[in-house]
């Protein structure tokens, strides 16, 4: 690993989450249009992965951004 692929790396997953975060507001919206209760229930079902991903995501950035070089502590 190069000494900025780890700084490219932080940058792309903090990208990632962002665009996730666009994706779940605009599916928590449509939680509020006339669905049924099925597609209403799918979609939180979306939403609650979206959130354990979310977490995992934020994690390996962390951890990443804690290597030597990435302007972290470690």
């Amino acid at each position: 690993m190069t000494f900025a692929e780890p700084e490219r790396l932080a940058l792309a997953l903090r990208e990632l989450i962002e665009r996730r975060a666009a994706l779940q507001a605009a599916l928590r919206s449509a939680l509020q249009e006339a669905l049924t209760d099925a597609e209403r229930a799918d979609i939180q079902r979306v939403l609650d992965h979206m959130a354990q991903e979310k977490a995992s995501l934020e994690q390996r950035l962390e951890a990443l951004l804690k290597q030597p070089g990435t302007g972290g502590t470690g």
